[in-house]
């Protein structure tokens, strides 16, 4: 239950949920869906102009991790998925330059991704970033 005090005036209390995460990726509109805020290996911008290799590394920022260590990496496991397969995750820590809370994801994008828009999300735990977020695969 969540009240808020001001002046000695006591909102009215409401039931809020508590999450271990609520994992969320950057996009290039900031809708939250569609092109991914991603670089590909090379430091390019991921984008259908400019799109990862197979087999290549991409760097995704994120959100939502919950509870971080000391070094501002996630406690709860991180699992990501491009393309609707499991990639190898290499890292997932504090975004250099950024404020707290805002993470890198960086994987291994699998070899037997289809070319195109392939669908990306990240897991923190069990609990999944939202659908419809894409980065471009060659």
């Amino acid at each position: 239950m969540i009240q808020i005090e001001v002046n000695g005036r006591r909102s009215a209390a409401v039931l809020a949920d508590v999450l271990d995460a609520k994992p969320g990726l950057f996009t290039a509109d900031g809708s939250g869906t569609g092109q991914a805020t991603a670089l590909n290996e090379d430091g390019s911008p991921n984008s259908g102009a400019s799109p990862a290799f197979r087999g290549s590394i991409i760097s995704l920022l994120a959100t939502g991790a919950g509870v971080s260590d000391e070094t501002g990496a996630p406690v709860l496991p991180v699992r990501v998925q491009i393309g609707g397969q499991d990639a190898d995750l290499i890292d997932a820590g504090q975004a250099d330059g950024q404020p707290a809370g805002v993470l890198r994801i960086t994987a291994r994008i699998r070899d037997g991704i289809a070319a195109g828009d392939a669908p990306v999300r990240f897991f923190f735990g069990y609990t999944p970033s939202p659908a419809g977020t894409v980065i471009s695969v060659q």
